[in-house]
């Protein structure tokens, strides 16, 4: 794929792989709620603790480690609009360590820096979506962005299915 593919469009160009795998993960969002404020600092700091009890590491065999920092975690939440999107900070780690390779770009929209996307099904709150993760390789592999998409490519609201 090109190096300007966008995360939804290589999720969108590689649904029918994903679609034919089994969930990497299930999380619930039943935390998770942007409708109080102060949300994002609470999701901050939810977040932190939790990739924390891991070092802010994640092992993928056959690529080494990947870092989720706590500024990687900051940069993400600033992108964040939904439940949805909150909760798939959670499963971050499931995707990079158990996901299949969706694409891989060398000077990634010409930024000076190359990156690899991580893809698979996840469940959120009992419905199925495929996520794509990407990580920065050069230096220090690092944890950049997320994006999760219905099967078909639609963006996933898990809070329309909630009871």
């Amino acid at each position: 794929m090109s190096d300007t593919t966008s995360i939804k469009d290589q999720l969108k160009n590689s649904s029918h792989i994903l679609n034919a795998m089994d969930a990497v993960t299930i999380a619930d969002a039943a935390h998770v709620n942007t409708s109080v404020h102060g949300w994002k600092r609470k999701l901050r700091q939810s977040v932190s603790d939790y990739y924390s009890k891991i070092n802010y590491i994640v092992m993928r065999k056959g690529f080494g480690y990947i870092s989720i920092s706590h500024k990687d975690i900051d940069r993400a939440i600033s992108y964040i609009n939904n439940e949805s999107e909150a909760v798939a900070l959670y499963v971050i780690h499931d995707v990079i360590k158990n996901g299949v390779v969706l694409d891989v770009h060398i000077d990634h929209k010409k930024r000076g820096f190359d990156t690899i996307t991580f893809g698979a099904p996840v469940v959120l709150s009992g419905v199925r979506g495929n996520m794509a993760v990407v990580v920065k390789t050069n230096g220090k592999n690092r944890y950049k962005a997320h994006r999760i998409t219905t099967l078909d490519g639609k963006p996933f609201f898990v809070t329309q299915h909630k009871k």
